[in-house]
Formats: structure tokens, sequence, C-alpha cells
């Protein structure tokens, strides 16, 4: 077989100038591989060169994985705050629903000699559970109740003020603005229906 036949002297070759002392450390490899010194180049440089996408591929992943962490950590701090600010709401309706409670309460109260005993018994017990201590008061002095009572109502009473408070979320005022439309449009369309 002459020369020319052989199929490595097909293939492509390149001349490569090693540092001193790597001829023996590919030999060395080469021969724990079992494979010869060309075929052990050519395999380190097959798997580095594949292994450049596989790192790429990886590195991809983590930005995609890192930028959807990101994206739900922001919108788990909008939940958050407004969960907050929702909480917060309820526990202010909550604290106006008891003083309003207790208005009624004291409206009763003022009123001992017109309403039945067990009503009488069960306003004062209402007042109690809601404010403790606050029955140690003369029960019989219905000034004292009206007083209270109407302290009760002026403190549920929400001024002109207090409704022009915006939060400082545009989303939250987005969802506001459109619930307030929709509203808006039923009341509309009922009227309509009812004066058709």
């Amino acid at each position: 077989m002459a020369r020319g036949d052989f199929p490595s002297t097909k293939q492509d070759q390149f001349n490569l100038r090693l540092p001193d002392g790597m001829r023996e450390k590919i030999a060395e490899e080469a021969s724990k591989s079992g494979r010869s010194m060309n075929a052990e180049i050519v395999a380190r440089i097959d798997d580095a060169l594949q292994g450049n996408d596989e790192v790429e591929d990886l590195w991809r992943q983590i930005y995609q994985k890192d930028a959807r962490i990101k994206q739900l950590e922001a919108q788990g701090d909008a939940t958050e705050r407004l969960l907050r600010e929702t909480l917060a709401d309820y526990k202010a309706i909550a604290t106006k629903q008891e003083i309003l409670l207790q208005a009624v309460c004291y409206r009763i109260l003022q009123f001992k000699d017109l309403v039945p005993q067990d009503a009488f018994s069960l306003a004062e017990k209402l007042i109690e559970s809601i404010s403790p201590g606050e029955s140690a008061w003369p029960a019989d002095d219905p000034e004292v109740a009206r007083a209270r009572y109407f302290a009760a109502i002026r403190s549920t009473v929400s001024s002109p003020a207090d409704k022009e408070v915006k939060s400082s979320e545009p989303h939250i005022e987005r969802v506001r603005e459109r619930a307030k439309q929709r509203r808006q449009a039923e009341r509309a369309a009922s009227k309509k229906d009812s004066a058709a």
C-alpha cells in the first residue's frame, strides 16, 4: 500500500509545538487511557469543545432561572405589600364596627326605662367585652351613656380629608378606579332597567 493510501493521510493535519514536559504528560495520559498520543490529544480537544457548549447551556439556564427568581421576588414583594395594606384596612373596619356596636349599646343604656331589662343587660355585657373595665360607670346616668354614644359616633365618622387619602401604589389605584367604574356602570344599567 502506498503512503497516501492510509485513511490517516487523508485527514487534516496540524503541526503543534508543545511546551517542555507536556509531551511526556500526554504520553502518560494516553497510556493510562489505552490510546495513542494523537488520539488522546484529539479526544481531549473534542471534550473541551463539546464541554463548552454544555457550559454555555448551563450558564444560559442559570441566567434564565435567576431572572425568574427575581421576577417572582418582585411579585412576592408587591403581593406582600398589598396583603399588609388589605390587613390594615380590615383592622380599621373591624375597629369602626366595634365602636359602632359600642355606640348602639350606649344608646340602649341611655333609655334604660324604655328598653327591656334583658336588652339593657346585653348592652352592658357587650360594652364590657369590647372595652373591659368601661362598664364601671353609673348605669343609672343616661347623660353619661349619651355622651359616650356621641363620642363613639364621632370617632367612626370619616372626614372628607380621610376620603382624599390615596395609596402610593399606582396598580392599587388602577384596581380601585376600575372597581369604581364598574360600580358606576352597574348603577347606570340598573337605573336604565328601572326606567324602562
